[in-house]
């Protein structure tokens, strides 16, 4: 793998037409039409990540999901921190 996925001056401009991982981590315009720009598909890939780190499980399964990128939660995440002690949180 090239350190130009990671950092680069014209990182931006690039786009990638392989793609190796995990097909439920890829971003919709690697689907749709099989090349994506790095950037913004590691972003599209580290927002799945943390979803199934939330949740326990990946948002979409199917091509098609992941092309209407529709995101629902099926279970209530807690809307604050709770901490013990001084600085506690109220939602607690």
């Amino acid at each position: 793998m090239s350190s130009q996925a990671f950092y680069c001056d014209n990182c931006v401009s690039l786009v990638y037409l392989p793609i190796t991982g995990t097909r439920v981590y890829c971003p919709p315009e690697w689907v749709l039409k099989s090349r994506y720009h790095g950037i913004p598909a590691t972003v599209w890939s580290l927002g799945i990540l943390l979803y199934n780190m939330l949740l326990g499980n990946v948002p979409f399964e199917e091509e098609a999901e992941i092309v209407a990128a529709n995101l629902t939660f099926h279970i209530n995440i807690s809307r604050g921190w709770c901490l013990e002690g001084e600085g506690r949180s109220p939602a607690c």
